[in-house]
């Protein structure tokens, strides 16, 4: 183990020829830069994610509206083919009502 004082003397002599307080610096400015570097990639992470999770959501959503859209076309068809058949039945009966009464009539 080198003694402080070694040390400081070592320190003093090396001073004039390097400024260690300016490194110290820097390197203090080079960890807030990672750091502001690490919360900015983090938050752009977090929002990617966020932005894929709602596109995921924005297609389920899209995919269930065309099913209803189905559904309600499919579900309009079967009532216009029943109202169909409705409606022929009924002709058909005033047909069998007019003819029995032209019958009576004759």
């Amino acid at each position: 183990m080198i003694p402080r004082w070694v040390l400081s003397l070592f320190l003093s002599l090396l001073k004039p020829f390097c400024n260690f307080e300016k490194v110290v610096e820097w390197q203090r400015m080079e960890a807030v830069k990672r750091a502001y570097a690490e919360i900015i990639l983090n938050t752009a992470a977090e929002s990617a994610a966020r932005i894929l999770a709602s596109e995921r959501k924005a297609m389920g959503l899209q995919r269930s509206l065309a099913t209803t859209k189905q559904d309600a076309v499919d579900m309009m068809l079967r009532l216009k083919s029943l109202m169909d058949s409705k409606i022929n039945e009924a002709e058909t009966r005033n047909l069998l009502h007019a003819r029995r009464i032209q019958e009576l009539i004759v």
